[in-house]
């Protein structure tokens, strides 16, 4: 009879299905290139849209927009947007020839910072406005996008198959010290 216990291997041999020493390692290798995969792909899609020249009349109701304020107009909204803001983005909620109706989405200041907003509603008329532009979809910064995020999932499934396998494999368990048969 066998006694119960600690398997014994001769060197060289590993049991089928033991992890080896550096598994942790590729494991967080492999999250850490699939969350870069993510990352950049959600990234890049944000980079599927661009700002075209429009003018008030030719937004319509959920449209995303653009207005870069002038000086008249950043002294205006310091009350409800802050100060310094020097171009607006958002929802627009309507629109006339005279003025613009936008729930705010985010600012940015004369300094560079962008800064989100609460989704005040703003209404700005034409002395306010220094510019004016929609967001639309561009073909070709989405192809250019698609591109690389396909390149992206090719690289990560690529480098995850191969495994890098020159891992040390863990030592046998030492021999017992003693064996007495009960």
């Amino acid at each position: 009879m066998v006694p119960a216990g600690p398997r014994v291997f001769s060197s060289g041999s590993r049991h089928i299905g033991a992890p080896r020493c550096d598994g942790a390692t590729r494991e967080s290798r492999a999250s850490r290139r699939w969350a870069f995969a993510t990352l950049s792909l959600a990234l890049l899609l944000t980079g599927c849209f661009t700002y075209v020249p429009a003018v008030p009349e030719g937004l319509r109701e959920g449209m995303n927009a653009q207005i870069q304020l002038s000086l008249d107009g950043s002294r205006d909204v310091i009350g409800v947007l802050g100060s310094d803001v020097r171009l607006v983005r958002g929802i627009v909620q309507s629109s006339s020839t005279d003025s613009v109706v936008l729930r705010v989405m985010d600012v940015q200041l004369f300094d560079g910072q962008t800064t989100s907003s609460n989704g005040t509603v703003v209404s700005f008329g034409r002395q306010q406005m220094a510019e004016m532009k929609r967001r639309v979809h561009s073909p070709v910064r989405t192809a250019a996008a698609v591109g690389l995020a396909i390149g992206a999932i090719v690289v990560v499934y690529v480098s995850a198959g191969s495994g890098g396998g020159g891992g040390i494999e863990p030592p046998p368990p030492p021999p017992p010290t003693s064996i007495i048969p009960r």
